[in-house]
């Protein structure tokens, strides 16, 4: 992970990080390597409505490495019955994460996406958007003002 994020030049030390918490296992490592590493962490998880999820948990964990977690409640999700609406939610998802840091002044965030990610993304751009288009290890949105 420290090669990584050297190598690509992911953050830097001093810098505030939003950290997007599903509950799962793997933003919940990076959550944990991240600040076994000395990183300045926001962890913030978006609650919506259709999706149980084990909040009291994920709140008291968090809150034992001395850090609050932000919940947006998010109640946005119309298209739920949209036959993209897996796209549509996690689009919703991460544009109200975004929102978020912008408001907090925050221009950096992590997300604990790993490989079957990227070849999952890869696939539903190639069928659904004719695109060859995958994740990057960095990419700057909204004209440079998130990274």
């Amino acid at each position: 992970m420290v090669k990584t994020i050297s190598y690509h030049k992911l953050v830097k030390k001093e810098e505030k990080i939003a950290i997007g918490i599903s509950g799962g296992k793997d933003s919940l490592l990076l959550f944990y390597l991240l600040f076994r590493k000395g990183y300045k962490l926001l962890p913030v998880h978006v609650q919506v409505p259709f999706v149980k999820s084990n909040l009291k948990e994920m709140k008291e964990w968090i809150r034992r490495f001395g850090v609050e977690l932000t919940v947006i409640n998010h109640k946005g999700f119309e298209f739920y019955n949209h036959k993209k609406a897996c796209f549509y939610c996690s689009l919703k998802r991460r544009m109200s994460i975004f929102d978020w840091m912008d408001k907090n002044g925050i221009n950096t965030v992590a997300f604990a996406h790993h490989k079957d990610d990227v070849i999952e993304t890869f696939f539903l751009n190639l069928f659904y958007h004719g695109e060859l288009a995958s994740i990057l290890p960095i990419q700057a949105l909204f004209d440079g003002r998130v990274k």
